[in-house]
């Protein structure tokens, strides 16, 4: 069996690619990746979405009252970038849109065909203007960037 975090990255990564054709933009590349960033001259014109394992957080809540179990909390990041336009606000309007209709699939309990992983939330990463995309990224480099964290519970028998 594969390792908790890969499994959840794989069911986010064949949720997009499944649900692609109802997304805002439908031309994107999707990457399962561990190193989620691009270099900057490396990113093209067309949206890239690069899926990405964060680490697994381990809890025993009182709630499960059974010393066999213990809950484990999975993230998931996902990175959408594609080079544009500073000024071109529609573009970016239309990648936000991607990003959102993302975000909406992913919130989703049965990612996973048989095994019992529940969405808890979605976190956008902000940048230091409290952005859901990067600022600087957008008017220095021309590179729209957002990425968010999705999270999920797994119940885990020992």
């Amino acid at each position: 069996m594969a390792s908790y975090q890969a499994t959840i990255r794989s069911g986010v990564y064949d949720q997009i690619v499944a649900r692609k054709s109802t997304f805002a933009i439908t031309d994107f590349t999707t990457e399962e990746t561990y190193f989620p960033t691009a270099r900057i001259e490396d990113i093209s014109s067309k949206p890239e979405v690069k899926v990405c394992s964060i680490g697994m957080g381990v809890d025993r809540p009182r709630q499960l009252r059974d010393p066999t179990k213990k809950v484990l909390e999975l993230g998931v990041m996902v990175h959408v970038q594609q080079r544009i336009d500073p000024a071109d606000t529609a573009t970016a309007d239309s990648i936000i849109e991607l990003v959102e209709d993302i975000m909406d699939a992913c919130e989703d309990d049965d990612l996973v065909a048989g095994a019992s992983y529940s969405w808890l939330r979605t976190e956008p990463l902000k940048d230091e203007n409290d952005l859901i995309y990067s600022y600087e990224a957008l008017t220095v480099n021309g590179v729209f960037q957002a990425v968010f964290i999705l999270f999920y519970r797994y119940i885990h028998e020992e």
